[in-house]
């Protein structure tokens, strides 16, 4: 299942990196399916998982595998150091107007 293996190579907080785009993540894949993700906010990347076709081993037929092709990753500045997918920035007297920004946007 295309959930199990993205938790395993990205962890259990992918979730929070991407999210399917129109079709849901599939439990079961076929050779060739595509399942298409975008990036939550903060985020760059166009993901794309591909189902690669399984190949045979003796007599025995091993299973597919999936891919990804240009996962979410976190955006950087011009020296190489990663932005914070989301924060806060507060001003006023109290610091009470506050804005939520994504990246490295200010």
């Amino acid at each position: 299942p295309l959930d199990a293996w993205l938790d395993e190579q990205f962890g259990e907080g992918w979730r929070t990196t991407m999210k399917a785009q129109g079709n849901k993540v599939t439990n079961y894949g076929f050779a060739g399916e595509v399942v298409n993700f975008m990036c939550q906010p903060g985020f760059k990347g166009k993901p794309q998982a591909v189902c690669l076709k399984g190949m045979t081993k003796g007599t025995e037929l091993q299973r597919g595998t999936w891919t990804i092709t240009s996962p979410c990753r976190p955006f950087t500045t011009a020296l190489g150091c990663n932005c914070k997918s989301r924060w806060v920035f507060c001003q006023g007297k109290f610091g009470t107007h506050c804005e939520e920004f994504y990246g490295c946007a200010a």
